[in-house]
C-alpha cells in the first residue's frame, strides 16, 4: 500500500469516521460533486485527499531538504562562515538553506 493511500485510510477514519459516529458532521459523507453543480460541495469533498496528499509530499521535500542541508553543512564555505563567527542561525539559514548549489568539478 502506498504512503498516500495508508494516510488517506487514516485521515478517513480519524477524521470522518469517528466524528460521524460521534454525531460530528465535518466532511459529508457520499460520493463526489461535480464543481458546476456546486462549488463549495465539491471542495469539502475534496479536502481529505488534498490533505492525504500534501502532508505525503510535505514529508518528502522535509527529507530531502533534510539531506541536503547535511551535505551542505559539510562544506569548505560553512567552515569559513563558522570561523568568521557568524551565528549558527545565519549560517544554516543564509549559507546552508539558501546558498546556490554551483559546484565545478
Amino acid at each position: 500500500m502506498e504512503p498516500t493511500d495508508l494516510l488517506g485510510q487514516l485521515l478517513l477514519f480519524l477524521l470522518f469516521f469517528q466524528p460521524y459516529l460521534a454525531g460530528f458532521e465535518f466532511f459529508p459523507p457520499g460520493s463526489y460533486v461535480a464543481f458546476s453543480d456546486s462549488p463549495l460541495q465539491w471542495a469539502r469533498f475534496l479536502i481529505l485527499p488534498w490533505l492525504s496528499i500534501a502532508l505525503v509530499t510535505a514529508a518528502t521535500y522535509s527529507r530531502l531538504t533534510g539531506s541536503a542541508m547535511s551535505d551542505a553543512l559539510g562544506e569548505d564555505y560553512i567552515r569559513t562562515a563558522r570561523a568568521k563567527g557568524l551565528t549558527e542561525w545565519r549560517i544554516t539559514y543564509r549559507h546552508a538553506l539558501l546558498a546556490p548549489r554551483v559546484r565545478f568539478e
